[in-house]
């Protein structure tokens, strides 16, 4: 087994040290190979996997690029088996994520317990993003969705995360594609979609395409705690709060804190009749926190359920406010703000995911299964990213943490090439001894000849490339 101290050495990013640290069973990525085929093939699924995994760290922003890469002819494969990875059905890409977000969370939690003995709250977060394929046309049920941003509509999929956070980071845990089950909305509706076998992992997740948020969230949160996953609330956006949904997470033993939309009314905690969230605020006890005024106070749904709701106005504009609502009364206001902002960590995903791990680009495959496999690996380059942060308790953020990978990543063939001709170089004087042109005693003035050679030649190259030189003198002196 791998130890903390091989991975905490230079501080490296190592995909494979991490995904063997995680103990993840190779054998979910091997494909069995025929026997009479098993000599032609140079490498196993795991390593295709963990190349796959490499791309953005290589300066590969999609599977195509990573096909043209020397890193990928290094290996000895071609594109044809990166692009049977990424389509092959029997990958349960939901299993692999779910078994990394268990071993990521549970060494978090165990290796990080709370100070002062203060209590542990870990949470689930939801949320949900676009994923535009602005430029296709053919992409298995791509749809047109309203962009908040823009206010148009554009061609995109939307992507539902549930991610773990323990208040430091955040690990995902698993998604859910999803599109639309109205054949108008669809980008070619002529396009017929492929069959596939509704048992099969990847069948299972087309289903999804076209089922109801909130449903699908359910299923995911099962299987989290179904794994032991474990967890006190459930923070989401405005969308997501509903009467329904609040039974459902209750049912399971979880809480929710969340955002709830203005137009939403509740009622007084021993009123029957609704207000409006204005005026309810009006009857609110006033609080400070930090400088800034909110207003709490108790409350309750439409089917009768009890509710704490914090209300923060706008600094600017007095007249604009946001209302928290939480399941558990027992809280402070102060405790569901801090609860509640931990939301922000999964906007962060998103970004990071979009800009440096491939979400969005990371294939130009119109197949669902694909496209699919593309979101997972995105997600599970955060996830390792995030177990190497917390393993070295680096206090950089993510994107600084992918750019740090992936120069060191670039540096290591180069530094390589350099080592080798070094070498070469530090031999020449033997060779020469013994095809006759020096004598013995001149090996040692021949070998400082060339390593002034080779200092004037480095003058001008930056730091780093110097001193490979160094080492490799001082143990050939070491010999001699």
């Amino acid at each position: 087994m791998l130890q903390q101290e091989q991975l905490n050495s230079n501080n490296y990013f190592s995909v494979e040290s991490l995904l063997r640290y995680s103990k993840i069973d190779e054998g979910l990525l091997n494909k069995p190979i025929a026997e009479k085929d098993a000599h032609k093939v140079k490498y196993s699924g795991f390593e295709i996997f963990c190349h796959l995994v490499n791309a953005p760290i290589l300066g590969c922003n999609n599977a195509h690029q990573l096909s043209q890469s020397r890193d990928t002819k290094a290996l000895g494969c071609g594109k044809d088996v990166l692009y049977r990875k990424l389509g092959d059905e029997d990958i349960n890409w939901r299993d692999i994520e779910l078994r990394l977000g268990k071993s990521v969370s549970d060494f978090i939690t165990t290796q990080f317990p709370p100070e002062d003995n203060e209590k542990q709250t870990n949470v689930f977060i939801v949320d949900d993003t676009m994923i535009q394929r602005l430029r296709s046309h053919n992409a298995e049920m791509l749809t047109r969705l309203h962009n908040h941003v823009t206010g148009k509509s554009e061609k995109a999929y939307n992507n539902q995360t549930l991610g773990f956070s323990d208040g430091v980071s955040f690990v995902p845990l698993c998604f859910s594609v999803h599109s639309s089950a109205n054949p108008k909305n669809l980008v070619n509706p002529d396009l017929k979609a492929k069959e596939r076998d509704g048992r099969t992992a990847v069948g299972k997740r087309f289903k999804e395409l076209t089922k109801r948020k909130p449903t699908v969230l359910m299923d995911m949160i099962a299987q989290a705690l179904n794994r032991g996953i474990d967890a006190e609330y459930v923070l989401m956006d405005s969308w997501y709060f509903s009467d329904g949904l609040i039974a459902q997470l209750a049912s399971l033993g979880l809480g929710a804190a969340g955002l709830i939309k203005r137009n939403i009314k509740l009622a007084p905690l021993g009123g029957d009749r609704c207000s409006t969230q204005k005026q309810l605020m009006k009857t609110a006890v006033k609080e400070v926190i930090d400088g800034y005024t909110v207003y709490s106070r108790l409350a309750k749904t439409k089917i009768g359920r009890k509710v704490k709701l914090v209300f923060v106005k706008s600094y600017n504009n007095p007249s604009v406010f946001l209302t928290i609502i939480s399941t558990d009364t027992a809280l402070s206001s102060e405790e569901i703000l801090v609860l509640y902002a931990r939301r922000w960590k999964i906007e962060v995903n998103f970004k990071v995911q979009k800009q440096y791990l491939g979400l969005t680009k990371g294939t130009q495959a119109c197949s669902f299964t694909s496209i699919y496999a593309s979101m997972a690996l995105a997600s599970i380059r955060y996830l390792l990213i995030e177990l190497h942060r917390r393993m070295n308790m680096d206090s950089r953020s993510l994107g600084a943490l992918f750019d740090e990978a992936r120069n060191r990543l670039h540096d290591i063939p180069f530094i390589e090439a350099i080592n080798t001709l070094l070498n070469l170089m530090n031999g020449l004087p033997e060779k020469l001894y013994k095809a006759g042109f020096i004598k013995q005693k001149d090996i040692e003035k021949v070998r400082d000849m060339i390593y002034d050679l080779l200092s004037g030649w480095f003058k001008g190259i930056d730091y780093y490339i110097k001193q490979q030189i160094i080492p490799i003198k001082s143990c050939q002196n070491k010999n001699q």
